[in-house]
């Protein structure tokens, strides 16, 4: 299953940009990153069984503060449509779930 992982990292200088980029395209299971949004705080990474609360505890070590905005399943080449998948939940996966999921382990 492929998913498609928004996380928001505070990110003042390129160095930290490069930096945060390094640290998520070592992550088991990462076939690509990059940095959007409109101040390029965002590290959106996507990849096959990507573990986003042990990325997001990397980054948070080294960077600062950083936090999973939405953690999506990617179907085929594309993007999930905002209303389809099972469940009616479109591939969006619940952070709280993920949460639980982690500490049960």
């Amino acid at each position: 299953m492929q998913q498609k992982i928004i996380m928001k990292v505070e990110m003042d200088s390129e160095k930290c940009r490069s930096k945060a980029l390094q640290i998520a395209a070592v992550a088991q299971g990462v076939s690509s990153v990059s940095i959007e949004g409109k101040d390029k705080d965002e590290v959106v990474v996507v990849g096959e069984e990507v573990d986003s609360v042990c990325l997001a505890m990397t980054l948070r070590k080294k960077l600062g503060h950083a936090r999973i905005v939405s953690v999506q399943e990617v179907k085929g080449g594309g993007e999930a449509p905002a209303g389809g998948g099972k469940g009616g939940g479109g591939g969006v996966i619940n952070i709280q779930d993920l949460i639980h999921e982690f500490r049960t382990h």
